[in-house]
């Protein structure tokens, strides 16, 4: 009986890996985005910030520069529950945004972002779409280019390219960079050459307006990236992945840090597996929406080593 249970499990594991491994040689081909419309779309660029006061200069100036008129956006930072000296930095450049929140009840980067979209509707100007960013970034300056030009055809919600800004600092922020380029040219781009959805990825993410007011952001765990995409999934809005729109981001450069981080990580897939992947599958199902299956299916992947581990465990005994 254990050996025929062992023995399912073993095998539904082998079909979700041959469905990746299959979807994944779809992402070996792109067509190269161009940009055909011109500047016409207005941006806040919101920046999340938790005492960030050695890296928030360096990205300003960076978005200072983007190759978009510079009336099309402002510069948000979300000082959130700062301690250091990140708010004074920021009000330290002409027409930039020093936004201080201080709530210790509620951290994190996703109730941060919730806070600072209510402040924003309540401004006198109002913007096309919502970009975010992390205070660490480093953007490619046609970035707004790119996703002007989405937006002018038609898509509510793009994710940029998630690329490493500092590969060659350690070996492991090298197998980050290592892990950024499988997620973009084997899980990212194979979904969007088949028209599934993509997912994002907490940064390089821009967001029509509309859409924002018309959902509220609402999330809030530690995945607050991978919950909202999930969200729009399931109301029929399909993420999209633009793989020229760059973003750089910095990552851990010893062991613990990253483990850390993908612990973080970790514990919010799990509870979003829990609250989304079942509804998610059967509104599939019902639907006969393989976009909605394959998220659930991507959703469920956090289980994949846990459940797994038995039947190898076993195997070995």
């Amino acid at each position: 009986m254990l050996n025929n249970l062992l023995l399912i499990v073993q095998v539904f594991f082998f079909l979700i890996g041959a469905y990746q491994v299959i979807l994944s040689f779809f992402g070996w081909y792109r067509k190269k985005e161009t940009i055909t419309h011109k500047p016409t779309k207005s941006f806040a660029l919101l920046v999340a910030a938790h005492n960030e006061e050695a890296v928030v200069g360096a990205l300003i100036e960076n978005l200072l520069k983007m190759k978009y008129p510079r009336e099309l956006f402002d510069i948000f930072v979300i000082c959130d529950n700062c301690t250091d000296g990140t708010a004074k930095i920021v009000r330290g450049y002409e027409g930039v945004y020093a936004c201080e929140r201080n709530n210790p009840a509620q951290r994190g980067k996703g109730f941060a972002i919730e806070w600072m979209l209510k402040e924003l509707w309540k401004r006198p100007r109002q913007y096309d779409a919502v970009v975010m960013f992390d205070a660490d970034n480093l953007v490619a300056t046609d970035f707004l280019q790119y996703m002007n030009e989405d937006l002018c055809n038609g898509h509510r919600v793009i994710q940029g390219y998630l690329d490493t800004k500092n590969p060659h600092d350690s070996w492991v922020s090298a197998a980050n960079g290592i892990n950024y380029w499988f997620c973009n040219r084997l899980w990212q781009l194979p979904r969007y050459n088949l028209g599934l959805s993509n997912f994002l990825g907490g940064t390089g993410m821009t967001f029509e307006t509309k859409l924002l007011k018309e959902m509220g952001w609402g999330a809030t765990s530690l995945v607050e990236d991978l919950e909202f995409t999930v969200r729009c999934i399931q109301r029929g809005i399909k993420p999209k992945f633009n793989f020229d729109a760059r973003v750089y981001d910095e990552k851990p450069i010893t062991f613990r840090a990253s483990s850390r981080q993908r612990l973080r990580w970790m514990q919010g897939h799990f509870d979003i597996t829990r609250r989304y992947m079942l509804p998610t599958l059967w509104q599939g199902i019902r639907e006969r929406s393989w976009v909605k299956i394959d998220a659930a299916i991507y959703i469920f992947n956090a289980y994949n080593f846990f459940d797994g581990l038995p039947a190898h465990v076993y195997a070995l005994v």
